[in-house]
């Protein structure tokens, strides 16, 4: 009797054991899943160690107030960023005047367009003031950048398309329902 006591009581903990072991393994599973997804959230972040390499490869350009960077138009392979002074976009692509569409300082980067379809500039980029210094990352340099951390190309083409729909959402006009 004694005996068959022991074996209800043993059988009663492995049974507790067993549902604490799925209530962890569930809280567990669910505290991984949502730290993995943190994970490649900061994972896609650009660091500065990051820009550093990136910007290592850069050539600095100066223009004076309405000087052209670039021409719509152009064929481009590389990424511009805007390291002094100011710039406007410009284009003339649905109507006879210019349309200014944007207005970039310093930090902002433009040619990305071209630089992810590998065509033209979809505008034109002229300074808007007499210190702007425009740093000019070329797309073979970047090729052979990643080759080397291919860790890297995720982050920056991430960066790049959260640019490009930040830019996309600010140009496109909400219709009302």
């Amino acid at each position: 009797m004694v005996s068959q006591k022991n074996y209800e009581v043993e059988k009663l903990i492995q049974e507790d054991q067993a549902d604490s072991e799925e209530d962890i393994e569930g809280t567990s599973r669910a505290l991984s899943e949502s730290l993995l997804e943190q994970s490649k959230q900061e994972s896609l972040v650009l660091s500065k160690k990051d820009w550093t390499k990136i910007l290592s490869g850069a050539k600095t350009n100066y223009y004076k107030t309405n000087e052209v960077v670039i021409h719509e138009g152009d064929p481009l392979r590389c990424i511009f960023q805007v390291a002094q002074g100011y710039c406007r976009i410009v284009t003339k692509r649905d109507s006879k005047q210019p349309k200014i569409l944007e207005t970039l300082y310093s930090g902002n980067i433009f040619g990305e367009i071209s630089f992810v379809e590998g065509g033209n500039a979809s505008a034109t980029v002229i300074s808007s003031s007499d210190d702007t210094a425009i740093l000019v990352i070329e797309g073979y340099y970047l090729n052979i950048l990643f080759q080397y951390h291919p860790r890297l190309a995720p982050r920056f083409y991430h960066y790049l398309c959260t640019v490009l729909a930040k830019r996309l959402a600010e140009r496109t006009p909400v219709e009302d329902a």
